[in-house]
């Protein structure tokens, strides 16, 4: 699925996140941000991960910076970034395994 910052992308509840959205393409990278839906988040690395919230009337949101061919398990989603570039980045989304 090819993806242009700002544009969300609905993942399935079970996954444990809200809809992943772009926000960021530079160079080789690419920013990606989800609201979490549960009070976990696990990640094993692929990409570097940072952490807002809660705050009141908010919930947490991961924010994901991964490089070109970077894999990540989060949550349990998989994660994997086929290419940036363009503007433009392609997801690979699945359930992790």
């Amino acid at each position: 699925m090819t993806k242009e910052a700002g544009v969300p992308v609905p993942v399935p509840e079970r996954f444990g996140l809200g809809p992943v959205m772009v926000s960021a393409i530079s160079g080789g990278t690419v920013t990606l941000i989800a609201p979490l839906t549960g009070s976990e988040f696990s990640s094993d690395g692929g990409c570097e991960a940072s952490f807002t919230g809660p705050g009141a009337g908010s919930s947490a949101f991961a924010q994901m910076t991964c490089d070109r061919g970077a894999k990540a398990v989060v949550n349990r989603m998989g994660l994997q970034v086929v290419h940036v570039g363009d503007g433009a980045a392609i997801l690979r989304i699945s359930p992790a395994a």
